[in-house]
């Protein structure tokens, strides 16, 4: 581990390119031309048509070292068209390949060594989803179904009562006159 702290380059303040680096810029840079970017797409296509396992990681990896371009850059504009163009060079729809490998991995689970039939199956499995659970059940951790939670406790208020209000007559509540906008008058007794 280095004990000098990073240190970046100075920016282009001189508002001229010197060095390659551009006004504004601390690296020099040149963006790819589209005859570069084709070259690019063309290379890593027929880097992952030699290696179908090879994964993303890997091949955002290998193009950050070739060609020094960044993860979205990779993956946005390389990844994205090698495969595209890897697909139209099979000249086969999504549907068209589906059914090949669904035949190739039956023949492979009907005949073979009992680890291919056994890898055949499980890829089967993962494509038609036939073992995914159909029946889920949640309990406590002793197996017991779980009890039903209070989703909205009751809440009861008690209101010391008033004085005005114990003078009320029964008739005087509900003897319906009101004060014209809707609330009804309260009448006191008074003797």
């Amino acid at each position: 581990m280095s004990t000098t702290p990073y240190a970046r380059p100075p920016k282009n303040l001189t508002g001229k390119t010197v060095n390659g680096v551009r006004p504004g810029q601390r690296k020099a840079y040149r963006k790819a031309t589209r005859i570069e970017i084709e070259q690019r797409v063309e290379w890593l296509a027929d880097y992952i048509a030699e290696r179908p396992l090879v994964s993303r990681t890997e091949l955002h990896r290998v193009m950050r070292e070739r060609y020094n371009v960044l993860y979205l850059t990779a993956e946005m504009i390389y990844i994205k068209r090698a495969r595209e163009l890897l697909s139209k060079r099979a000249n086969m729809t999504k549907q068209e390949a589906r059914e090949l490998g669904v035949n190739l991995l039956a023949k492979l689970a009907k005949s073979g060594r009992d680890q291919i039939k056994i890898a055949a199956e499980k890829r089967l499995a993962e494509i038609y989803g036939y073992n995914a659970p159909t029946h889920v059940r949640v309990g406590d951790p002793m197996g017991q179904p779980l009890k039903p939670s209070i989703i909205a406790p009751t809440i009861n208020f008690v209101f010391p009562v008033n004085e005005r209000v114990k003078n009320i007559t029964p008739a005087a509540a509900t003897n319906g006159s009101s004060n014209g906008n809707g609330h009804k008058a309260i009448e006191t007794g008074r003797g």
